[in-house]
């Protein structure tokens, strides 16, 4: 009967308070200008939830110079507030942004960003409130929960051997050699600004050696703290004769000592860490097709002779490809244990994962762009290993495998209450802001 409300189902209940739970999209920065925030694992928002980081750039389809000044700041996003700027940097890429985020312990009242000053890459502390700065002797890559530590790479070095992660302004040719002895990792203080290396490149060469690294260039990279600041992992990677690149995942005590070598297969990608002892991490396993690039004369051949064939035949992403490769989600035990696969048959591309603050079941991640220009961002039920929701993000297909590209890296609040990513849906670089459900 007309205008007669029927009592609901126990079903059309429950799918109602699902649709409820679902994330909304609450806030995008303003169209026509170009702002992001940069990797997948620093929270846009501080403690509070009320300002939200930006990166603003006067330019969108070319690549990084040295003179390229990126503008640093806040949207008050509850009130639609425009964009207040707070400070500049010269040391900057598309991918990474400058590493520009919320410092601990409180994660309200600084900041924390790299820059480039006095011919040197540095990294520099700014209290929001007083406009007072801290400049520390190294570019930071990652930090830990209280806002102590950070662990650093040489900036220097990436430059000659990572576009489009690299900042420019530093040209210095003692550091474009395929391997620096003085390579490695540093632990930086962020309260009285020591630092010190606590992992040498060479330990790692001599650590299950492989013919291919030798004569390869080396470089390290994707670090990143454990959640309880104790280890840390981390990327080895080297430069194959194919044009490839030989990737091992490694985790390590924060003091540089028992490095454990977790996945060897030279095709590991992108990861975060579930827990202090978990990893979830995209990457191939060992196959005897990876097998093959673990040697340098092996190597050289298939450049010349089954490179080509290859590509001629097997076309890239494909499921005969990623069979091949071994390339799949999986979670890796920190303590030695097996290497599971996970959710192989939902989540088939790589994107950048992350594990929700307040509900752990919850997995955040993203894909890189479809045949139609599209990227997905997407959240995983990690129990019954289902998508329950996601929202496709246009791209600009000429920016679509360059440098230049914007990837979604979709990235949590603290407390797990919001989530934003970067796109270009608009036609112009922005950040996207969303809430969970139930969350105003």
């Amino acid at each position: 009967m007309s205008g007669v409300r029927r009592p609901a189902t126990a079903g059309a209940l429950e799918m109602n308070r699902a649709i409820m739970r679902l994330p909304r999209r609450i806030f995008q920065t303003p169209q026509g200008r170009q702002f992001f925030l940069g990797y997948y694992d620093k929270s846009p928002l501080d403690a509070t939830n009320r300002r939200l980081l930006a990166q603003k750039a006067t330019f969108v389809s070319r690549v990084v110079k040295a003179d390229d000044v990126l503008e640093l700041g806040v949207f008050d996003w509850r009130e639609h507030s425009a964009f207040v700027p707070l400070a500049e940097t010269h040391a900057w890429n598309w991918q990474q942004g400058c590493m520009l985020q919320w410092l601990g312990p409180d994660h309200r009242d600084r900041l924390l960003y790299n820059d480039r000053q006095d011919g040197q890459f540095v990294s520099v502390i700014l209290d929001v409130e007083s406009g007072g700065r801290t400049v520390l002797p190294m570019a930071v890559y990652t930090v830990d929960r209280l806002g102590a530590r950070a662990l650093c790479i040489d900036n220097e070095r990436h430059y000659w051997f990572r576009p489009g992660y690299n900042y420019q302004g530093i040209a210095n040719p003692a550091k474009q050699v395929p391997l620096d002895p003085g390579d490695g990792i540093w632990l930086l203080d962020l309260r009285h600004g020591g630092v010190r290396q606590v992992l040498n490149i060479m330990t790692l060469l001599e650590t299950s050696h492989l013919s291919s690294m030798d004569g390869a260039a080396h470089y390290l990279e994707h670090l990143m703290f454990a959640p309880s600041g104790e280890r840390f992992c981390f990327l080895h990677r080297w430069k194959l004769p194919d044009g490839g690149i030989y990737s091992r995942l490694y985790t390590a005590r924060t003091d540089g000592c028992d490095i454990r070598l977790l996945a060897d297969s030279g095709r590991m990608n992108h990861f975060s860490w579930l827990d202090d002892h978990r990893i979830v991490a995209y990457g191939g396993i060992t196959t005897q097709f990876t097998r093959l690039r673990r040697h340098r004369g092996l190597v050289r051949h298939l450049v010349r002779l089954l490179l080509p064939l290859y590509h001629a035949v097997v076309p890239p992403k494909s499921l005969l490809s990623k069979k091949l490769t071994g390339d799949g989600y999986m979670i890796l035990d920190d303590a030695g244990g097996t290497t599971l696969r996970f959710s192989p048959n939902v989540l088939c591309e790589d994107g950048h994962p992350t594990r929700c603050p307040a509900q752990p079941s919850l997995l955040l991640s993203d894909t890189y762009e479809d045949a139609e220009h599209d990227r997905e961002v997407f959240l995983l039920d990690m129990r019954s290993e289902t998508k329950i929701w996601s929202e496709k993000l246009r791209s600009i297909p000429e920016l679509d495998s360059t440098g230049m590209r914007c990837d979604l890296h979709p990235k949590w609040s603290f407390d797990g209450a919001y989530f934003a990513v970067d796109t270009m849906n608009d036609g112009c670089r922005g950040i996207y802001l969303y809430a969970m459900g139930g969350v105003g």
